[in-house]
């Protein structure tokens, strides 16, 4: 199991969505996990926004050099 945080400029629940559980977990077996997000659509004017993804230490795992991981909401208004 390994725990994630949430952070950046996009606003959870209202630009995006973590489809995932928290904290993420790897089925038996396998080395990897994948974290689903959701971006929301909306009309609202807005600048570009990002959603850092960070993964945090993990139970009986062992994570790979890249813990952060940022994605860029581009605005489509």
């Amino acid at each position: 199991m390994v725990p994630y945080a949430q952070g950046g400029s996009a606003t959870d629940q209202i630009d995006y969505r973590v489809e995932s559980t928290n904290p993420l977990v790897t089925p038996a077996g396998e080395s990897s996990a994948s974290l689903l997000v959701t971006i929301a659509h909306d009309t609202v004017l807005e600048p570009n926004e990002a959603v850092v993804l960070t993964l945090q230490p993990p139970a009986n795992a062992v994570l790979g050099t890249q813990m952060e991981h940022t994605l860029t909401i581009l605005d489509d208004d």
